[in-house]
């Protein structure tokens, strides 16, 4: 194979993984569980540059029909680092749900979650836990 084949190649591998994520972004198949949820957060989201170790918490409901009742709040973010990098990544964060927004959830999900708040753990994934309370 020719180093010119090969180097395309590679380009595509590298870029492929970006390209699914948007085309992932925002689908409508139906979300039956908090995991789910977190997935489809991930395929929304682009993490910044340079913030390999940083992690962000934020907080907020859902309606049954997937939108959220209140803009999300931060209830946590890595201390220390970077001060652009940690804006950037808890902006990305805020991003990301007003990007996957409304979520398709099913209605048996839409029992269990609405209104109540769930935590999302934005690190080294997307992780979401329903929450005892605000």
């Amino acid at each position: 194979m020719s180093q010119l084949r090969c180097l395309a190649l590679l380009g595509c591998l590298i870029v492929s993984p970006a390209l699914a994520a948007e085309e992932t972004c925002g689908k409508s198949e139906p979300i039956f569980s908090t995991r789910a949820i977190g997935e489809a957060l991930l395929a929304c989201w682009l993490r910044p540059h340079g913030a390999d170790d940083m992690g962000v918490t934020l907080r907020f409901a859902l309606r049954r029909d997937g939108t959220v009742i209140a803009s999300p709040r931060v209830t946590y973010r890595t201390p220390g680092g970077d001060r652009v990098v940690k804006e950037a990544f808890v902006s990305s964060a805020m991003e990301t749900v007003n990007k996957a927004v409304p979520l398709a959830i099913s209605p048996e999900l839409g029992e269990i979650i609405a209104g109540k708040p769930l935590t999302v753990i934005f690190s080294d994934g997307v992780d979401v836990r329903i929450s005892s309370g605000y």
